[in-house]
């Protein structure tokens, strides 16, 4: 059995086929992009206008860091250049010389898993996960995708959470107040899903369940994970292979 949903990745997937993750699994590292001119006239002597005679990668392709990207031969000398990025072509300057790369300047913006299982497939905006059981309900004003270990929250309980109980946990509560939301932000929530209430100015994520129907059943379902589907507008229960 297995659940495919979209993810929330905007730089490289860091998950693959066959691995078995867990919340504290790194899921992609974002990074910013820069623009690197490489002086190729310069470097290997050679006019600016013939330069991509020269060339062994072209404006589209990928380029890895050291990876033959230009050479000159003639009978007395060999010149050559090694890129010293990974990259992409993105520009091919006739005029000066130049060889424009986009490169990928990685931060410490890290996002990491919100789901627990073996990844049967893992693409870019989308992951195929192995499960054992799983039962999904619609939900509606879906914030962002997230997901993690489930607790049902009843009202009169509130009072008597720690954090202990929920720091890391997706917080299922039939309404939710303001002033409880936030306190179970400060406890260490990752998301929140309600029928009432819901605060949208905190950053957890949340879901609403449609009806008070819906609710009924979610109630009924003993899995001990979830995760929200954005795209789809989906609740997933499961319990990981």
């Amino acid at each position: 059995m297995t659940i495919t949903f979209s993810i929330p990745v905007e730089g490289k997937v860091l998950i693959k086929q066959g691995q078995e993750v867990d919340f504290t699994t790194p899921l992609s590292k974002k990074g910013n992009q820069e623009q690197k001119i490489i002086p190729l006239s310069e470097l290997l002597k050679i006019s600016p206008q013939k330069i991509f005679l020269y060339l062994k990668k072209f404006v589209g392709e990928e380029i890895a860091r050291g990876e033959l990207l230009a050479e000159k031969k003639t009978l007395l000398d060999n010149k050559q250049y090694f890129s010293e990025y990974d990259g992409v072509i993105n520009e091919i300057d006739h005029e000066k010389g130049n060889l424009i790369l986009s490169t990928q300047k990685e931060t410490k913006e890290t996002l990491y898993v919100y789901f627990k299982g073996k990844i049967e497939e893992a693409k870019k905006g989308e992951v195929t996960l192995e499960v054992k059981d799983m039962k999904k309900v619609e939900v509606k004003d879906v914030s962002r995708d997230f997901g993690g270990e489930v607790l049902f929250v009843e009202e009169s309980e509130m009072t008597s959470l720690t954090p202990e109980k929920v720091k890391g946990r997706v917080v299922l509560a039939e309404t939710l107040k303001p002033y409880d939301q936030s306190k179970l932000e400060v406890m260490g929530a990752v998301g929140f899903v309600s029928v009432h209430g819901l605060n949208d100015t905190t950053p957890p994520p949340f879901a609403k369940v449609k009806t008070n129907e819906s609710w009924d059943q979610v109630k009924k379902i003993k899995l001990p994970y979830c995760l929200v589907d954005k795209k789809t507008s989906t609740l997933y229960f499961y319990q990981s292979s």
